[in-house]
């Protein structure tokens, strides 16, 4: 089995270099190696039930898969990024932070000493005449005859004076729709928020100052990391406490919604001996599983991609949020992607493999050729005959799984060769 370790590495590389059309067989070569370390013989695996509806068996009949949008999985963390103040924050100071800081230093010129706007283009410009409108970074660079003014000096102002950090990078937004909304959030945010969590002597947020702060006041910490702060800003303004909690829910409902839109999701595996599998995915053994054979390249053949497993959750890519049109940079993409091919651990034993189609494609997706279909081993006598008449038609093996009597483990018998 390939280790969780390479195939991260894999998907660091793809995620880098999948805009790269010159890295496109490098790196199905190497995708595919992946592939044959998890599953020697190039054998994937789907596990059905019968449903009602006939789903299962058109598909095995037309050999397909049915990609499913994230809304219906099993696994509430599937396919999500991870929502919290903290990272919120980390990304928020470190939005273009150097490139800011030197256009800083120009502004800083042109407000004390006169100096010419030279050498500067046409955007910067735009953000140096927002500057020129904010009262508090004016009345800063008056005041401030030799700043040391490079990031690690910026950040350390930010503590004390928050409402520069505010001026600065709404500023620096280029587009006319963060304007809005940096101004209405601004006031509330610079006066109840950044103070309490840029400030005072804790103030490592990575040690969950939020949690001390909370038990402290003898709060609930049972919660959600934007609920425990919306919590601690209750008793210093209601209001404030609301908006944190409805702007973060709104992020949430609409990075679900985009995750819904954007892909279909194929599952697959590498063990069609997995008891955990049988019960959780084959109606508890009474259903069936497929085996599909990707030993043939085809170019037709779309190759599924390998599920990392972690502890933790990909983060919500803030950085590309926070800037104008970040949405469009390729890393914002990739961060998404990262996201729908990690799951938490306690789902490895799965070993899943994904084949992801975009979302205005066909759900019914069509796959490799189908070589066995294994029954379950409370599989009846009438479905078993059902896929036979598939299996005869279609010239694919069916197997049935027997249980060892002495010793936790399946045997296979067969049914039907082609």
């Amino acid at each position: 089995m390939t280790s969780n370790a390479k195939k991260k590495q894999f998907i660091n590389k793809l995620l880098q270099y999948s805009f790269d059309k010159s890295m496109s067989e490098e790196l199905e070569i190497e995708l595919r190696s992946l592939l044959k370390q998890d599953a020697p013989e190039f054998k994937l695996y789907k596990y059905r039930g019968f449903d009602a509806e006939g789903y299962s068996l058109s598909n095995l009949q037309t050999q397909t898969l049915r990609c499913s949008r994230r809304s219906t999985f099993n696994d509430p963390f599937d396919c999500r990024v991870g929502l919290d103040v903290e990272s919120f924050f980390a990304a928020f100071m470190d939005v273009d932070t150097n490139r800011i800081v030197e256009l800083f230093k120009k502004f800083f010129l042109i407000v004390t000493n006169g100096a010419n706007a030279i050498d500067i283009s046409e955007e910067d410009q735009m953000i140096i005449n927002r500057w020129k409108q904010s009262r508090s970074l004016n009345t800063f660079c008056k005041k401030c005859n030799s700043p040391n003014l490079n990031p690690k000096y910026i950040k350390k102002l930010f503590v004390s004076k928050p409402e520069l950090l505010y001026d600065m990078l709404y500023g620096a937004m280029a587009d006319g729709k963060y304007k809005e909304a940096f101004q209405k959030k601004k006031e509330e945010i610079e006066e109840k928020t950044a103070n309490f969590l840029l400030s005072s002597n804790t103030r490592d947020m990575s040690k969950g100052i939020f949690e001390v702060e909370a038990k402290r006041k003898g709060l609930n910490i049972d919660v959600d990391q934007i609920d425990l702060v919306s919590e601690l800003f209750k008793d210093q303004d209601p209001s404030v406490s609301l908006k944190m909690h409805d702007t973060f829910s709104t992020f949430d409902t609409q990075m679900s919604d985009l995750f819904d839109n954007l892909v279909f999701v194929g599952s697959l595996c590498t063990d069609y001996r997995n008891p955990l599998m049988w019960s959780h995915y084959a109606d508890s053994h009474k259903g069936f599983c497929i085996e599909f054979d990707y030993s043939e390249k085809d170019e037709h053949t779309l190759l599924p991609f390998p599920v990392i497993y972690s502890k933790d959750i990909a983060k919500m890519p803030w950085k590309y949020c926070l800037t104008a049109e970040g949405y469009k940079n390729p890393e914002f993409s990739a961060q998404l992607m990262k996201a729908i091919l990690t799951k938490h651990d306690v789902w490895k034993y799965e070993n899943e493999w994904r084949i992801l189609i975009p979302g205005t494609f066909e759900q019914n997706h069509k796959m490799p050729k189908v070589s066995c279909v294994y029954l379950g081993a409370f599989c009846t006598k009438e479905n078993e005959q059902t896929i036979l008449e598939i299996a005869k038609h279609n010239a694919f093996s069916v197997k049935r799984m027997t249980v060892d009597r002495g010793k936790f483990g399946f045997h296979t018998k067969t049914v039907y060769e082609p």
